[in-house]
């Protein structure tokens, strides 16, 4: 069996980008051979099957090798690649990454009617009312953990000398706009806080710039990531009270690497 993998944009440290590469990983076991098709590619891993989505000729080529073969796409914010798979007689299997909180994140009636099955790696998502017509029996929940092939006996910890390093993972939609009070209110001398995944036009970026105490990072690979996390001394996790947004896979990382987690925020898995 090959496998198609279906995403609107690939980025190193994208949230939707790690899962689809999680997924890939987990089906080594299941496929032949394997393609990651795009409509843009910004920053991609080593030895990756990938290409983008007006490269016909290879991926042709690529569902011609075997009639045994499947499309997993997966939808995440304004994702509108799956349209451009039209002609390709293939079943496919949709992965929500998201929870539907926002029109963008809702399933189109195009993949609803061309989804053979629904996968949702987020409980949140499962469960929300906007996907309760989808039947049971053609949809399912699993959890792709970025932390099994990792080996945490052989990370040693960093001494960031009389520094206490505060720090998180993740979007800048995610960050409150209290962020910084939060952080101001910690009575800790010597304190520094660093903020991983932040675009460079956010306005976290702008804030943290008139600060001696805040570092922002974009976004990292997975090696970097590690190592990044593995520096804080305190994980501290705050969302916004209205967020939809779950508790996402970072907290996993920094719970593994035996780092205390600090989470504010709205009710979420």
């Amino acid at each position: 069996m090959n496998i198609i993998y279906l995403i609107t944009l690939y980025e190193v440290g994208d949230g939707t980008s790690e899962a689809l590469n999680k997924q890939v990983q987990y089906d080594k076991i299941n496929y032949d051979d394997y393609l990651i098709v795009t409509k843009k590619i910004i920053s991609t891993e080593e030895n990756l099957s990938i290409t983008t989505i007006n490269n016909y000729e290879k991926i042709t080529e690529f569902t011609n090798k075997t009639c045994n073969t499947i499309v997993n796409y997966f939808k995440s914010r304004s994702s509108n690649i799956l349209m451009d798979l039209i002609g390709y007689s293939i079943p496919i299997i949709t992965t929500i990454c998201q929870s539907p909180s926002y029109p963008n994140l809702w399933l189109t009636p195009f993949e609803i009617k061309n989804s053979w099955h629904f996968v949702f790696i987020d409980k949140t998502a499962y469960n929300n009312k906007l996907i309760e017509f989808i039947p049971k029996e053609v949809k399912s929940q699993i959890y792709l953990s970025s932390q099994r092939d990792i080996d945490f006996k052989s990370i040693r910890n960093i001494n960031n000398g009389n520094k206490i390093v505060y720090g998180r993972g993740s979007s800048s939609i995610k960050c409150p706009s209290n962020m910084f009070e939060v952080f101001d209110r910690i009575d800790v001398p010597n304190k520094l806080f660093r903020i991983v995944g932040i675009e460079e036009n956010s306005w976290i970026t702008k804030e943290a710039s008139k600060r001696n105490n805040v570092e922002v990072y974009g976004k990292l690979s997975k090696e970097k990531w590690i190592e990044m996390c593995n520096s804080f001394d305190v994980f501290l996790y705050q969302l916004p009270e209205d967020c939809f947004s779950s508790i996402d896979g970072t907290l996993g990382l920094a719970m593994m690497l035996g780092k205390p987690v600090v989470y504010m925020g709205c009710s979420a898995p």
